[in-house]
């Protein structure tokens, strides 16, 4: 997952990178196919005010808060381009709560 935005903190792009390489094969070729480069549309959204804008196919999201996330560092992010990754396949939930 490219993290090609401003005002990444330091050790994000790092932690993001590990989880992914310790991913399975089958995850890891999901996210190269689907998540493009530029799939944030900011680093530095308000928090927990995240969501996947389906129009623009990017990425509202907060590192900062994603880094001492109390679910787990870095849950978000994974969870934002699942919804990305769905998109793509068609798959997404169209019901009106789905941002």
């Amino acid at each position: 997952i490219a993290l090609n935005v401003s005002n990444t903190p330091v050790g994000y792009k790092t932690m993001v990178t590990r989880k992914f390489n310790r991913g399975t094969f089958d995850t890891q070729a999901v996210i190269k196919k689907y998540v493009p480069d530029g799939s944030f549309a900011s680093s530095t959204h308000p928090p927990h005010e995240v969501n996947y804008n389906r129009q623009i196919k990017q990425i509202y999201m907060n590192f900062a808060d994603d880094l001492v996330n109390p679910r787990r560092r870095s849950v978000t992010n994974y969870n934002e381009h699942g919804h990305l990754i769905d998109d793509f396949e068609n798959r997404v939930d169209r019901n009106s709560n789905f941002g």
